[in-house]
């Protein structure tokens, strides 16, 4: 019976998780969608150069969404070509960066804490377990 707990508690925390990666990864989706959307409608509105310069910094916010260590670099030279750029697109495109990343380090926070958590559960129900069969052995060491 207790095993059938612990096996419940790990399963429904396993599922805590995955829906909360998935809700990271659709929100991070949809930030990004809309930049580009704002970004396309921006460059319809602008000359050329700007539109190449949000088509870079594009480019850069979307390889910023694959990993955090990119991000970090994509950010900084998305940094420096707004100040070369429009400064509106750019600043826009910075804040996207910015809330990326961290979306991605509060994702990677709750995955370890989670985890955590189930170790520590895990840990605990086999301590519980093994002093119950102690118990359980004495009483029979006794009766016989």
């Amino acid at each position: 019976m207790l095993v059938v707990v612990v096996v419940i508690v790990v399963v429904v925390l396993i599922l805590v998780v995955v829906i909360i990666v998935v809700v990271a990864v659709v929100l991070s989706a949809v930030v990004v969608i809309v930049v580009i959307v704002n970004s396309i409608g921006s460059c319809n509105s602008n000359s050329s150069s700007s539109c190449s310069s949000i088509s870079s910094s594009r480019s850069s916010s979307s390889s910023s969404s694959s990993s955090s260590s990119s991000s970090s670099s994509s950010s900084s030279s998305s940094s420096s070509s707004s100040s070369s750029s429009s400064s509106s697109s750019s600043s826009v495109v910075v804040v996207v960066i910015v809330v990326v990343v961290v979306v991605v380090v509060v994702v990677v926070v709750v995955v370890v804490v989670v985890v955590v958590a189930v170790v520590v559960v895990i840990v605990v129900v086999v301590v519980i377990a093994a002093a119950v069969v102690v118990v359980m052995m004495l009483a029979l060491v006794m009766v016989l």
